[in-house]
Order: C-alpha cells, then structure tokens, then sequence
C-alpha cells in the first residue's frame, strides 16, 4: 500500500495518449476489492489486505479501518495528480461492483464512497465527474443504491447489467430501457457501465447492439465490457466487428439535432408479439428505434405500420436507415394535417432506425391535397459502414 508502479502509470499515459488522439473519454475504476475465495478477484491479492503488508484484515475493513481510508485518499491524490491533466479523463469510477467484487454490503461502500467524494472534490482542481459502479437496484446485500445516486457527491447514476435473462437480443434491450426508467428519478445522467455476453453471436453482435441502441434511445449512455470470454456470463473481446456496433450508433447520434432538446420515450407494455417503438424526440423532429416481434425475431418484418402522436401540421422528410450498416433504407415525403401520422415502414430484419425531420414548405402541387400518402422516392444517399470501432463518445457526444 502506498507504493505505485512507474510501469503502470507509464501504459496508462499510453491511454490517454491514445484517448486524446481518437477523440475516447476514459471513465477510470479507481478500486476493485476482491474476496478470498476467487482467484480472478482475489482479496489476499488486494495491497490493502494484512497479507500483502496492509491494514485490513477482512475486505469489510477496507471500508472502515482508518490506516486504509487514508491510503485510499492517497492513491486519489496520485491519480489526480499523475493523471487529471487529460481533457479525456471523463469521470472517476470511486469502486467497481462492490456487491459481486468483494461482496459488500451498500450500507458500508455508499458513507465509504460519500468521503472519497467529499476528498475528490477537495483535491481535484479540475472538477472530474464522479461515480461508482455497483451492480444495480437488481442485486443488492444490505440497503440499495438510492442513497448514493441521490447523494450530491454522486455525479452519474451508474449500473451494470448480466445474466441469463438477457442473453437473448430482444429481452436485452427491454431490461436495458426498464433500468433507465427504474434509476432516472435523481435527475442524472444514467448510464450503463459494464455490459456483454461471452455466447453472443460473432455475426451479428446482436447483444451488443441491441444493448447500445436501447440505452441510447432510453436517453442514457454506454459502455460495454471488454475481456477475453472465459466466463460467458460477463465477457466478450472487443473485436473490430463488435466495435462498429458503436461507430454506426455515433453516427447516427451525430447526425441528430440536439439543440432540440430530444426527449426519450417508449412503447410501454407492448406485447411480445408486437413491434416495439423507442423515440428521441421533440414535437416536429423524432428519431425513432424499431425492435421486431419476439416470435420470429431473426426473420424479416413486412408490412408494418408506426403511429407518432402529436405531430404538427406540415411537411416532412420520412427517413429508414440499418441500423447495423448505416445505410440509407428508404426516404418518404410526408404532408401532414397535424395528429398522429401513421408511417410506412420498409421490410427490415430484427431492428431499424429511422428520422422523421421537418422539411420547407412548398405550395401543394395542383391534385393533390393535405395528408396524401406517403411517396417512396430513391435514397438519397448511402455511405458504407464505418471501419473504425470507437466507442460513441469518439464522435463527440
């Protein structure tokens, strides 16, 4: 405890080197605890337990033993000092899953995680955003997490999510949305720290996928776990084709306008069997997201129909995009009395993207009145998939 490895902090000025060069913001885990019974997080390996020479003779101590605590806050102060310089120091993760990673109680790291706080925003001349990733309000030891993502020295509400119950694509994004509603009341930002699966499907890297774009279109942000998958449960390699998931979404977002103030909402409810509908939105400019029935999931959707409620009266440009390639779909003009719009959705496999944007208007041309069908015109322009990888912030947003 107290000593830091030159070499170490050599390769994370190589991160950072590399975060500021392709525009990545780095949200950093400053602890991880462990339990003796692990070899993958292993406490007797922890610099703070009393086999490595520390104080804390139980993991539980960590948290309460004064010798500790104040190693702790010298280990911030190193960090901040070493490393706070970085424009692309995003945020500071206090701890890393305190539940499932040391088996602690929220009763214990949450007044832990407070003082640590309290000590970062003393030391920290720069204001670095701060967090901690627990599990989430799913899996809890003593207490939950409200009290810290209520808590002013939480900055972002921060979940991670797991399990058999989401492996599967579709129910995925749903459990993604459900945990945005569920942690949204303290009025922070949300975001999802840590996600993958070990057994996901190299072809589509459907998980992935599905798990980004809910977040996104739930109004919350992302970051998807990388590791090499030796427990399917949590771990997946961060491959350039699983990367593009992101490449493809930042594109998207970016070609948004967000002076709008786009608000996230969903088709609460919905059947399995029906098409589920997300939307970013404000009244005359929606982005809108489409997951396909659970039965037949996989297989292409035809004839589908999307009611938006509430559009102003007027012109508007219907756009559908693949969300997986980036490419143009289909492109509509809509006239548009005011009301709800029912939309004409092109054949699509799994999930689509789409803008409804407004357009200048024109006089009608002679025969034609208010509210006429919608018109299928050619693409009016594809581009290619991006070759990179970069996470979403890379884009800028």
């Amino acid at each position: 405890m107290g000593r830091f490895d030159p070499r170490v902090a050599a390769r994370f000025d190589e991160l950072f080197d590399a975060a500021e060069a392709h525009g990545v913001y780095v949200v950093v885990s400053l602890f991880a605890i462990g339990f003796s019974d692990d070899t993958w997080r292993s406490w007797a390996d922890n610099p703070y337990a009393r086999e490595r020479g520390g104080p804390a003779a139980t993991a539980r101590d960590f948290f309460t033993d004064a010798r500790a605590r104040g190693g702790a806050e010298r280990r911030l102060r190193y960090f901040l000092d070493r490393f706070g310089y970085s424009s692309h120091l995003l945020a500071i993760d206090l701890l890393n899953e305190p539940e499932w990673d040391g088996r602690i109680p929220e009763s214990l790291w949450i007044p832990w995680a407070e003082d640590l706080a309290a000590a970062t925003e003393r030391l920290d001349p720069y204001g670095h955003l701060v967090t901690a990733g627990p599990v989430g309000l799913h899996y809890n030891l003593g207490g939950d997490e409200r009290s810290w993502y209520d808590s002013p020295y939480d900055d972002l509400v921060q979940w991670h999510l797991y399990g058999a119950a989401t492996y599967e694509p579709r129910a995925h994004a749903l459990e993604m949305t459900r945990k945005v509603d569920e942690t949204r009341e303290s009025g922070k930002p949300v975001f999802c720290g840590e996600f993958a699966y070990g057994g996901e499907d190299p072809a589509t890297y459907d998980h992935t996928h599905t798990g980004l774009l809910a977040l996104a279109f739930s109004g919350a942000g992302a970051v998807a776990h990388r590791a090499p998958p030796f427990n399917v449960d949590s771990d997946e390699l961060m491959t350039p084709e699983r990367g593009r998931q992101f490449g493809v979404l930042a594109d998207f977002l970016a070609g948004l306008d967000w002076d709008r103030g786009l608000a996230p909402r969903h088709d609460a409810g919905v059947p399995p069997e029906a098409l589920h509908v997300w939307e970013l939105g404000a009244p005359d400019y929606r982005a809108l997201w489409l997951l396909g029935p659970a039965r037949g999931y996989g297989a292409p959707v035809a004839g589908a129909r999307v009611t938006v409620r509430g559009l102003p009266a007027g012109r508007y440009t219907v756009e559908w995009s693949d969300d997986v390639s980036g490419l143009l779909v289909a492109a509509w003009r809509l006239d548009h009395p005011g009301g709800e719009a029912s939309l004409v959705v092109p054949t699509f496999v799994r999930h689509l993207a789409g803008r409804v944007t407004p357009t200048y208007p024109r006089p009608a041309c002679a025969g034609t009145t208010a509210g006429a069908a919608q018109k299928p015109r050619a693409p009016a322009r594809s581009r290619p998939a991006p070759a990179g990888g970069l996470p979403v912030a890379a884009r800028g947003r």
